[in-house]
């Protein structure tokens, strides 16, 4: 357990830097999750390692310190995701060798509802689409494949899948309609 003393420290390097640590972080980072993570983990590590009494620039140092903990929650999210990655294409392989006649129809289900959305939107938005879930890209990689940044590729997705749903809503409407 650490004194009173080094809480009081850190308590005071945060009332009177506080606000600029956080807009530091949020600078750096875009996750609110993250920002949030980030500033506590700093507050923590300053009780548990104070800095030290040699130390004339205690923003430069507290800058340094958000760098390095910003590149170390951007290796644990990054490592997160590749796991993730790798155990959702162990499940797939899983999937294949148990019972390919289900994920045959799986799959041509799968691609007569890319058809379909190839046909019932602009070309841009169908793209994005087929391109981010249909061919499973990442969205930086889809963005620079289609040539647009990955706000743009963002905004045709989300327009496209707002085009999709009222349509499915205007099919079941008319289906239940005309029964």
């Amino acid at each position: 357990m650490k004194s009173s003393k080094e809480v009081e420290l850190a308590c005071k390097i945060f009332d009177e830097y506080g606000a600029l640590i956080y807009a530091v972080i949020h600078l750096q980072v875009n996750n609110k999750s993250d920002i949030d993570d980030i500033y506590q983990n700093l507050f923590l590590s300053l009780i548990h390692k104070p800095i030290p009494s040699h130390i004339q620039n205690t923003m430069g140092y507290i800058y340094k310190a958000i760098t390095n903990d910003v590149i170390d929650c951007t290796r644990r999210r990054r490592a997160y995701k590749d796991a993730i990655s790798r155990y959702a294409k162990c499940v797939r392989c899983d999937t294949v060798q148990k019972d390919p006649e289900k994920v045959a129809i799986q799959t041509e289900e799968t691609q007569r509802i890319f058809r379909l959305i190839e046909t019932r939107l602009p070309r841009h938005e169908a793209q994005a689409i087929t391109k981010q879930y249909g061919q499973g890209r990442d969205p930086s990689d889809a963005a620079r494949r289609m040539h647009v940044s990955r706000r743009t590729l963002s905004r045709y997705i989300c327009t496209g899948l707002k085009k999709l749903r009222q349509f499915i809503n205007e099919s079941e409407g008319n289906m239940e309609f005309h029964s």
